[in-house]
């Protein structure tokens, strides 16, 4: 049976119910998107960030796994990867390959897998843009044995980080591809107080740089005390423009050595339509 989401038909199954995957009606559109029934028309999208320890006196601080300001890339750059595990090899028991979702030169979005070797290995295509990377071949350990590091090539700046044990980079920083526009209708804030007293906060807010726009502008300033996450949502989304960069700041916290989660999700649309 044919049916139809967002102008774009696909097949379901009559009968069960909507997340069995044999659905009499279609499924909702988000869910579509997440499955990949729109593509490349619409396609997901998320900033997964986190702040492992944020001082008082250390902000603004990007989530992005590291320490200070994301390191954003302003020119085509050769990258590689630094594995300061030499357990993280081809035949090792740690990450035996990553991923990396970077956009080249003309802000495509071309990803590079790569096979570890507990060094340093260089990346084929020159990139414009970080969006993130993972661990996608493992050996007997489960994930990354030591830190993977996506920096400039020759021991470079430091363009993101894959920390021990986790897989994959925690980074909300994104800069949208070209030929796209980003909706983030949803963004989290967690956080966790070094002492664990109720009543630490930490306060996030929305950046952007517009592409050839030259100014930075933080509209949106949101808090959160620590114990439950908080979920913003906009109705409707936020939307950032093709080339545009895009990320949650951390702008202030009561207490040295806070961690801060910081995330969102969101939906890519073609500019241009495929049917």
């Amino acid at each position: 049976m044919q049916k139809t989401v967002g102008g774009r038909g696909f097949d379901v199954f009559l009968g069960g119910d909507p997340y069995s995957g044999s659905v009499s009606e279609p499924p909702p559109f988000e869910l579509a998107v997440a499955w990949g029934l729109l593509a490349p028309n619409y396609q997901r999208a998320f900033g997964t960030g986190f702040a492992p320890d944020v001082d008082t006196g250390t902000v603004p601080q990007d989530a992005w796994g590291g320490v200070g300001l994301f390191p954003w890339i302003n020119a085509p750059t050769e990258l590689e990867m630094f594995c300061t595990n030499t357990a993280d090899t081809a035949l090792g028991t740690g990450a035996r390959s990553v991923t990396f979702y970077t956009l080249d030169s003309s802000y495509n979005s071309v990803p590079q897998t790569v096979a570890t070797n507990g060094s340093v290995v260089a990346l084929p295509i020159q990139a414009i843009a970080n969006n993130g990377g993972r661990i996608v071949a493992v050996g007997s350990g489960g994930t990354n044995a030591g830190d993977i590091i996506l920096r400039d090539a020759g021991g470079g700046a430091t363009r993101g980080i894959i920390v021990a044990g986790t897989g994959v980079m925690r980074q909300a920083p994104y800069t949208v591809p070209a030929g796209f526009t980003l909706a983030v209708p949803w963004i989290l804030i967690g956080v966790d107080s070094p002492t664990g007293a109720i009543g630490k906060f930490a306060s996030i807010s929305t950046y952007f740089k517009f592409f050839n726009g030259g100014a930075e502008i933080q509209p949106l300033r949101i808090g959160n005390t620590n114990g439950a996450p908080y979920n913003h949502f906009s109705n409707p989304p936020i939307t950032i423009p093709e080339k545009s960069r895009f990320a949650l700041r951390i702008n202030t916290v009561s207490d040295s050595n806070t961690i801060v989660t910081a995330g969102w999700n969101g939906i890519l649309r073609a500019n241009v339509q495929t049917l």
